[in-house]
């Protein structure tokens, strides 16, 4: 419990620095994009790295990654690194919902 609606913000976040950028909107481009990876930053630290083992570990890479594309997709001004960050999150969302 509680992963659902983090993963959930985490996306809608992805999603309006991605629209944010695509209109130029730079002031909520830099916003959206600081919440998402304020979430993510979040959900990597929520982890159990010593009793969730390597599941907790590819959950990490996969956050990592997620901030990287987020942070590198709106620098480059590249909403395909976003729409991947999403993708792949989304995935992970989708499991969690799956799950839970």
């Amino acid at each position: 419990p509680g992963v659902t609606p983090a993963a959930a913000a985490l996306l809608r976040a992805v999603d309006a620095t991605r629209l944010a950028m695509e209109r130029g909107d730079l002031g909520r481009q830099a916003d959206r994009q600081a919440h998402a990876l304020s979430i993510l930053q979040a959900l990597d630290a929520s982890l159990d790295k010593v009793r969730g083992g390597e599941v907790a570990a590819n959950l990490s890479k996969i956050y990592r990654e997620g901030s990287r594309l987020i942070a590198t997709g709106t620098r480059e001004k590249r909403p395909d690194l976003l729409v991947r960050a999403r993708d792949m999150l989304g995935e992970i969302a989708s499991a969690w919902d799956n799950i839970g």
